[in-house]
């Protein structure tokens, strides 16, 4: 083996560190009343359900084919799925638009057992809104369950929640969502250790990114009537899922935040239309931090993933030219502003990806010079065959 010379050491440590950049402030307002909520202790927005919901509300994200193709999707399996299908047990669109919603688990995850029913393996979540678009989504899914049961002749009472819109005294545990999600069968082990619990013996109060089995989380994916049951509706499959870590455990870290996230394909074979490879798209993160304390450091980990697609990425048409990969494991960002001296934005990776099919970017850079913050967000946008997912802390 090549014994290695302090030279090239030098030469190794350099090409691990990119140049010095600059970021330009593009707007000067006062800073966004959701970003405000960024500062304040995880353990109080663990203990505010709302507060949660519009901490993480303020994540974004985005799929290449957010418009679903066709109407419905049946199981696969021969001749049984044809079969069910004559009876009309399929899923059926609700919006032909993939949807975003935002809730609190109502019994934390649904973990099946250790064997596969046929193909499926769902991960399963019950999700409660408290944010008003969200009850929204979650009661027209109702009322499409309303519609589908009358004619039908289902005898349901359909006076009463949750196919009447909720007041101020209203239990909202009564518009829960199910989302479903056979995450891919060849990464449950490291998907169960490293970002969320989908094995038996887990739990979210066991993990180390939850912490108790209420906690609250976003995620994406087809909005649908599941009519192999009661046609209740759901968001099945979820294909993007994030948080905001607040274990109790990430109490002491006052002057940081952590977001973990996913990218998924469904696992299973009952929605080739909705859900093929590649899952491509892209996640905005928002960011705060006091300008006085010069520096915002982003240590990013790269937790599970596939392999990447250079066909699917191609499909990204609002990357800016400006956008970087992640050859690197450490870049250095100057804010440029004269009323900001030597403020900085570093962020890090746990190891470099060679593929250029993964970038990141800033958009949205804000200086509130009333309460010397800045704020901004961090895109991450890629195209995989089957998954990606990352944790991301900011601390100052």
């Amino acid at each position: 083996m090549r014994k290695l010379t302090p030279l090239l050491l030098l030469v190794i440590s350099l090409s691990a560190f990119s140049q010095n950049s600059t970021l330009k402030i593009s707007s000067y307002s006062a800073t966004p009343a959701g970003y405000l909520n960024l500062l304040k202790p995880n353990s109080e927005i663990r203990d505010n359900t709302i507060l949660n919901e519009s901490i993480v509300d303020l994540a974004d994200v985005y799929l290449t084919d957010s418009i679903l193709p066709r109407k419905f999707e049946r199981h696969q399996l021969a001749m049984v799925g044809g079969f069910t299908r004559m009876f009309g047990r399929r899923w059926l669109t609700i919006n032909w638009r993939k949807e975003k919603y935002v809730g609190s688990a109502r019994n934390g995850f649904r973990i099946p057992g250790d064997k596969e029913h046929f193909t499926e393996y769902d991960v399963n979540i019950n999700l409660v809104p408290h944010l008003k678009r969200h009850i929204d989504l979650a009661f027209a899914g109702h009322l499409r369950q309303k519609e589908i049961g009358r004619k039908k002749k289902k005898h349901n009472n359909y006076s009463a929640p949750p196919f009447i819109y909720p007041d101020d005294k209203t239990d909202l545990n009564e518009y829960d969502l199910h989302c479903e999600l056979s995450p891919p069968r060849n990464y449950r082990s490291m998907i169960n250790e490293l970002v969320y619990p989908i094995i038996a013996g887990n739990s979210a109060t066991k993990h180390r990114h939850f912490g108790d089995e209420n906690f609250t989380v976003g995620l994406y994916g087809a909005f649908v009537s599941d009519c192999n049951h009661s046609c209740h509706p759901e968001i099945h499959p979820y294909e993007w899922l994030w948080w905001l870590n607040v274990h109790p455990d990430t109490d002491s870290e006052l002057d940081s935040k952590t977001w973990v996230f996913g990218l998924f394909r469904e696992g299973s074979n009952r929605f080739p239309k909705w859900s093929p490879k590649p899952r491509t798209g892209s996640i905005e993160i928002p960011f705060v931090f006091p300008a006085d304390k010069k520096e915002l450091l982003i240590e990013m980990e790269h937790l599970v993933f596939s392999r990447f697609n250079k066909e699917g990425f191609s499909q990204l048409k609002d990357i800016p030219a400006d956008a970087m990969t992640f050859d690197k494991t450490e870049w250095k960002f100057s804010v440029a502003e004269d009323a900001l001296q030597n403020i900085s934005i570093i962020l890090k990776t746990n190891a470099p990806i060679i593929q250029s099919e993964i970038k990141f970017w800033f958009s949205s850079l804000n200086f509130d010079r009333e309460k010397g913050l800045i704020s901004g967000k961090l895109h991450l946008a890629t195209s995989v065959e089957d998954l990606y997912t990352a944790k991301i802390r900011f601390s100052y």
